[in-house]
């Protein structure tokens, strides 16, 4: 299987999402990996963990559109980065489906889940009041998943764990967007001395939401994140 979709949003950002169609075999048989990352892929025990993980790194290759090896890292916080190459990335997958977002100049987080009921069993974890009141009551599932991926998307830009997801992330919902199929809502980063607003971009695509940021971030301009 190829690239199940694959788009610019701008000059400076790619996209593409993975549709998991192969064996195992055959996404390894697309990959170039060093001794560690194969003993890493074959600590795994779920093997459907190691098919999407798989499937991320070949997404991956096909965005960078190389046949050569990509070296990928993680730092102290578990966050993926190119140790050779000068871009931003943050993957994300799901069963039978992987995500990657590819930015030239800004850190990016990047979410993709299925609109499902166990986001509703969750929602009081990760809404804030003022959040679930703008839930669309005719579309409340479709509006917790969005506002699910959205939040995961500024987690994974912020990079640093030790946010919480009711507390320091709040996103400026509105009831009807999500009966558009795409869009761009504001999601707010608050912790301690961090204050960052920063659009973020959606889509559905079938029983999908995907969800993603890209912005200029603190912790890489000589400051620390809390």
């Amino acid at each position: 299987m190829s690239l199940y979709k694959q788009w610019n949003p701008d000059p400076d950002t790619r996209i593409g999402i993975w549709k998991v169609e192969e064996t195992e075999e055959a996404l390894l048989a697309k990959l170039q990996l060093s001794a560690e990352e194969r003993r890493f892929i074959f600590s795994i025990r779920h093997a459907g963990r190691r098919q999407q993980w798989l499937a991320s790194r070949v997404c991956l290759r096909e965005l960078l559109q190389t046949d050569d090896y990509i070296e990928l890292a993680t730092d102290e916080f578990g966050k993926p980065f190119l140790r050779a190459l000068p871009l931003h990335i943050s993957l994300s997958h799901i069963e039978g489906y992987a995500a990657v977002i590819v930015h030239h100049h800004h850190a990016v987080g990047i979410d993709l889940d299925r609109v499902e009921a166990r986001v509703g069993l969750l929602a009081h974890k990760f809404l804030r009041e003022e959040e679930m009141e703008q839930l669309h009551p005719a579309q409340s599932l479709r509006s917790m998943t969005l506002a699910w991926c959205a939040k995961e998307a500024l987690y994974k830009w912020h990079g640093r764990r030790r946010l919480d997801f009711r507390a320091h992330l709040r996103l400026g919902l509105e009831r009807d967007m999500v009966l558009r199929e795409s869009g761009v809502l504001t999601g707010q980063v608050e912790k301690e001395t961090l204050r960052v607003s920063l659009p973020v971009h959606y889509c559905f695509l079938q029983d999908l939401c995907l969800a993603w940021v890209a912005g200029p971030h603190p912790g890489t301009e000589g400051s620390i994140i809390p």
